[in-house]
């Protein structure tokens, strides 16, 4: 399989890949659109129902990690480089061309952010929480083998084990290859513009192909250490940089207006969350529905395709916790965390923005990821600012890389060597794919993959509602 990618990447017909994607949003993203809302609602209320507190694992089993360490774990896990250089590029992008009214300065800005959270805060989480629902369930519970099949058994019974098995898992496991090497490709630019920003790095193919060689070295390495070696230490790291880059901005920006600005931001998001879900989905308009397919659609696209190895590593590292501990630290508390940090980046900006920085134009223009090296231009100690933020966004490729190449181990090899596999592949798939010039058609393949998932994780959501309501019979 490995050899059929690596010729694939070089392959001219690729390039007809975005043409897939493309028409697979356009016919189909009533049904990303659709399925998101519905992962969130059915987390939501699994957690707060009664089976809400029956534990993933035996009734007595208690959890192998400590709760900080876990919540660290999991936000490495389910963050990328994306998730540190949008929060100021996309407040800006979506202020400077908002997809529908409210006009007003004060409505613009707060309507740019209340966007930006749709994209960035309940939903994504809301999937990846699904996915981790279902395997740990199948397996700490069920004591079924932990992979993406295992969940399906009350609609397959013993047929898991078999054919259709296979053919979930390899659907899972291409997925996660496709969207971990893509991410690595579309990661390098704000790591190598933060380069350049402070230390003059050239910015060309030779920088950005070490920065992955680095990256997928170090997640291999820490993949192979274990959970309880690099893993877990890189995850309490990564967890500290982040709230330590939060902390940077709020006390060396407006800190009174951040603070004020994060409430009015919360409260936009959560105020416009019903009408954002129908004019962002299956009520959109013709020009709303020509947004969609640049913004909304590619994002739910992202999550449901990270969404099996995001969800298996969560899983990995559940067993002992209850339906509600997952709901409430996989989804509601990373879904704040991500509010808190894209209110705050974003408010930054735009407060930058009144003071003529022309930020704006600058993130409009197409630079999405040195928006941010640009804010830090802007306030005091900016070089502290870079460095952390340079920091951080490695740190997230870095955990983000090795927990996909843990979650792919599971259902082949889940030994040490198995571990380092996915990584070493995924960054060998990233280089060759930089090389050949076929990042955007790599990109779209990892998003195609989302469609059939989609359907997939539909399936677990009631194959998972099943299975709790039959233990509860029985």
């Amino acid at each position: 399989m490995i050899t059929v990618v690596l010729l694939a990447m070089a392959a001219p017909r690729l390039n007809h890949i975005p043409d897939v994607h493309r028409f697979l949003g356009a016919h189909l993203g009533w049904l990303y659109l659709g399925s998101m809302s519905a992962f969130l609602v059915f987390a939501l209320l699994l957690g707060f129902s009664s089976f809400g507190k029956r534990k993933l694992g035996p009734d007595d089993s208690e959890p192998e990690f400590s709760r900080l360490t876990w919540f660290a774990m999991v936000l490495s896990a389910g963050t990328s480089v994306q998730f540190v250089y949008s929060a100021v590029a996309d407040p800006l992008m979506q202020a400077a061309a908002p997809p529908f009214g409210r006009t007003g300065p004060q409505e613009v800005t707060l309507n740019a952010m209340s966007i930006t959270l749709f994209h960035w805060s309940l939903h994504p989480w809301a999937v990846f929480a699904v996915v981790a629902l279902c395997l740990a369930y199948a397996s700490h519970r069920r004591g079924l083998p932990l992979k993406l099949s295992s969940a399906f058994y009350p609609a397959l019974g013993e047929r898991v084990h078999g054919r259709p098995g296979a053919v979930i898992d390899a659907i899972a496991i291409l997925s996660t290859l496709l969207i971990v090497a893509a991410t690595l490709v579309m990661s390098t630019p704000a790591i190598t513009a933060g380069l350049h920003h402070l230390w003059h790095v050239p910015p060309g193919l030779t920088t950005q192909l070490g920065i992955i060689l680095i990256v997928s070295c170090v997640a291999t390495i820490a993949a192979a250490s274990g959970l309880r070696q690099a893993m877990r230490r890189l995850s309490e790291l990564n967890l500290a940089i982040v709230a330590g880059l939060l902390l940077f901005v709020l006390l060396a920006g407006q800190t009174l207006y951040l603070i004020a600005n994060f409430a009015d931001n919360l409260w936009a998001y959560l105020s416009y969350l019903p009408s954002n879900a129908n004019e962002l989905g299956l009520g959109a308009n013709n020009t709303e529905s020509r947004w969609l397919q640049r913004w909304t659609v590619p994002y739910w696209a992202w999550w449901i395709a990270w969404a099996p190895a995001v969800g298996l590593f969560i899983a990995k590292i559940s067993k002992g916790r209850t339906i509600r501990d997952v709901v409430v630290f996989v989804l509601i508390v990373p879904a704040l965390v991500s509010s808190a940090w894209f209110a705050t980046l974003g408010s930054a900006a735009f407060f930058e923005q009144t003071q003529g920085q022309g930020m704006m134009n600058f993130a409009a223009s197409g630079n999405r990821e040195a928006a941010i090296f640009e804010l830090f231009d802007s306030l005091p100690w900016s070089q502290l600012g870079i460095v952390l933020a340079i920091m951080c966004m490695l740190l997230c490729a870095i955990t983000s890389t090795a927990a996909a190449s843990v979650a792919m181990a599971e259902p082949l090899r889940p030994g040490r060597a198995g571990r380092a596999c996915g990584a070493g592949t995924a960054g060998i798939i990233a280089c060759a794919t930089l090389c050949a010039g076929t990042a955007t058609a790599l990109w779209s393949a990892a998003l195609a993959m989302a469609a059939p998932l989609c359907v997939l994780l539909l399936v677990m959501c009631v194959c998972l509602l099943r299975a709790v309501r039959t233990e509860e019979r029985s």
